[in-house]
């Protein structure tokens, strides 16, 4: 008898809570012109207080995928920002942890965001995406290699490309289990062929 494969087992996940969605909010900003100034806007919702303090049993938070992501990486800390890579079930992209974040997340877990937590699966809200400039993305984030990027081999010499990163205000531990799957998944910058 042929073995039969079902369309549900074809990816791999580590977590039921991790669906595709970094892809969609980045098409997204891209099609409203966030990059020019004066059109940022909130790309995934604020959440209450009662939502971050039980986010097991928030509607708010299972009822929408895009506030679940696993950190991947931590690159710097510069003036109490942290920068980091975080993923959904499909792909990477960069993030700024904004100070207030980074303060209370510290608070509440009496921790610091970048002890013991890559791999484990967040609970997002507040963001935005910014854009950043070649160098930026050089300085903020050291050992990202910009030369792998489509974008980077691909547009001009100037320098004026701009990468989406989001930029995170509120985040929460949902399952400090540290799963992580034997391959590496690629960044968004990849799949879209793009620099603003």
């Amino acid at each position: 008898m042929p073995r039969v494969i079902l369309s549900s087992k074809q990816t791999v996940s580590d977590s039921v809570f991790l669906q595709p969605w970094i892809a969609n909010i980045i098409r997204k900003e891209i099609q409203a012109k966030t990059y020019l100034p004066g059109n940022q806007r909130l790309s995934i919702a604020r959440l209450s207080r009662r939502d971050m303090d039980a986010p097991e049993i928030s509607e708010t938070i299972l009822n929408n995928y895009s506030h679940f992501a696993k950190v991947t990486k931590f690159f710097s800390v510069n003036n109490y920002k942290i920068f980091a890579s975080i993923r959904d079930s499909t792909y990477q992209i960069l993030v700024e942890f904004t100070p207030q974040c980074v303060l209370e997340f510290e608070r509440v877990y009496r921790s610091r965001i970048t002890s013991e937590t890559v791999n484990c699966l967040f609970v997002i809200g507040d963001c935005t995406v910014i854009y950043k400039t070649r160098s930026q993305i050089r300085s903020s984030f050291p050992k990202f290699d910009l030369q792998s990027l489509a974008g980077e081999k691909n547009s001009n010499k100037n320098g004026f490309g701009l990468f989406p990163v989001l930029q995170i205000n509120q985040a929460s531990l949902f399952d400090s289990d540290q799963v992580q799957l034997l391959f590496e998944f690629p960044f968004i910058y990849n799949k879209l062929h793009f620099t603003v």
